[in-house]
């Protein structure tokens, strides 16, 4: 057959920087995660959000190795899955005995600015932690969203940590530090908490999702939540925590999985 070279021929989907190498690293070819993806990544960009951005793992894709990536940069903080995980469509959900995900993201320059956000798809009321770590001396920085109907944030502080009432464990929660003496808790998009007490060290150790690092001892506290977004950064204020949501909620309610 002779092709016309005067006619336009058709050509896919143009994606961006970001997208592109997902694509390239995942092998992915369904449509909608794709459109998702290159949406979340033009949201992120017009809120100002992608230099905030060090990790962010969307969990779309239905397997370990596509909810592995780090969508910010897929050579970099690839996460480790360990023990039982159900990955599907809807996310990745840890069994609660022995499974979390090490991030391979160390904490230790990011005491007085961070952030570590969680969106969770099931409400539980357990003693469990979501995801985060526990340094040497009992400083915390996790996500906590729901025990005895309370929710625990800790950052940074050996002893301190921001707590309010939960009835719902579900939604985008973001822990988050923007000076030495301001953290301040969202969920979805909304502040929930803050407290002003200065952090006590730096925790040097990674940060694992499904579960709490306990550093020099091990994953423990494993959680039977439902996740489908994780991100690790710098802090947000409270116009990006709303803007940060806004796009993170957008992006879940393409893939019909918003909570």
């Amino acid at each position: 057959m002779i092709i016309n070279p005067y006619l336009v021929q058709p050509s896919g989907p143009s994606y961006g920087t970001l997208t592109t190498a997902w694509i390239a690293a995942t092998g992915e070819t369904d449509l909608t995660i794709l459109g998702a993806l290159n949406t979340l990544e033009t949201d992120l960009t017009t809120y100002g959000l992608t230099a905030k951005m060090d990790a962010l793992y969307p969990m779309v894709g239905g397997t370990a190795g596509k909810h592995s990536y780090n969508f910010m940069n897929t050579a970099a903080y690839q996460l480790t899955f360990n023990g039982g995980w159900t990955h599907s469509s809807t996310g990745a959900l840890p069994n609660g005995t022995n499974a979390y995900a090490d991030t391979g993201f160390n904490v230790n320059t990011y005491k007085d600015n961070n952030h570590l956000s969680y969106y969770i798809r099931t409400n539980l009321d357990e003693v469990r932690v979501d995801a985060g770590l526990i340094g040497s001396i009992g400083q915390y920085f996790d996500i906590e969203s729901r025990i005895s109907n309370v929710g625990y944030f800790g950052n940074h502080i050996a002893g301190v940590n921001v707590n309010f009432a939960v009835t719902d464990s579900r939604g985008l929660w973001l822990n988050t530090r923007t000076t030495s003496t301001l953290q301040k808790v969202y969920k979805n998009g909304t502040s929930q908490g803050s407290n002003t007490a200065s952090g006590t060290t730096a925790i040097n150790g990674n940060i694992y999702l499904g579960a709490r690092n306990l550093v020099g001892t091990g994953a423990n506290l494993y959680s039977t939540k439902q996740t489908a977004f994780a991100s690790i950064g710098d802090g947000l204020d409270d116009t990006e925590a709303a803007n940060f949501y806004t796009a993170v909620q957008a992006f879940q309610t393409t893939l019909s999985r918003q909570v």
